[in-house]
């Protein structure tokens, strides 16, 4: 695509009532609570798994990569059914039986949780990750959140002012309030990112 290097980094924000600042995510894996047949990573070989879609980092590639990292190339070795946008989709796909377990973006299950879209303690998170001051249930590691880049048509002298009023966004701009974001940063390392691209190819 011709694409810049990143001019910044987006910085999302983590739950009430604190609205901490989120410069990175994961994915998680999660099956029903009362699943006794799923526990590990490995059980989910020969599974069915529901994801929004096998293009999203969150909600697949980060799943997939831990996976991979085990020897399981997820795409061969279980059946995977793509239910669309929104992450509502994957966890009722579970709830209801027609899939035994499914993938989505770190804050997600939380979000669900607190507007009671399923009942407590109906859920259980596979391979959960306890990383310090990250707020959410994860399964993986955490990758840093998307970057903001340039196409080649861009001139340099706009990129730069793009760049610099990204960086000058604060928490209580109207603009950072109606993305539900923190704002910008400088822009991350993704050196994460590519070493996952080349494992899965």
């Amino acid at each position: 695509l011709g694409l810049s290097a990143p001019l910044a980094g987006l910085v999302n924000q983590g739950p009430a009532p604190d609205f901490a600042p989120l410069e990175g995510f994961g994915g998680v894996i999660i099956v029903k609570s009362d699943n006794t047949a799923i526990n590990h990573l490995q059980d989910l070989k020969g599974k069915t798994i529901a994801v929004a879609d096998t293009g999203l980092m969150g909600g697949f590639l980060t799943q997939a990569y831990e996976l991979a990292e085990i020897g399981i190339d997820i795409t061969d070795e279980a059946k995977i059914i793509s239910t669309g946008l929104p992450f509502d989709h994957v966890v009722e796909s579970v709830l209801a039986g027609k899939a035994d377990a499914a993938f989505l973006r770190s804050g997600f299950l939380e979000t669900m949780a607190q507007r009671d879209k399923f009942p407590a303690g109906t859920i259980k998170v596979i391979n959960a990750r306890n990383l310090a001051e990250f707020p959410y249930a994860v399964s993986t590691g955490l990758y840093p959140e998307r970057p903001v880049a340039k196409m080649p048509h861009v001139d340099t002298e706009i990129a730069k002012r793009i760049a610099s009023a990204l960086l000058d966004l604060t928490p209580g701009n109207p603009v950072t309030q109606a993305l539900g974001i923190h704002g910008f940063s400088l822009p991350y390392d993704y050196e994460s990112v590519r070493d996952m691209s080349r494992k899965l190819r």
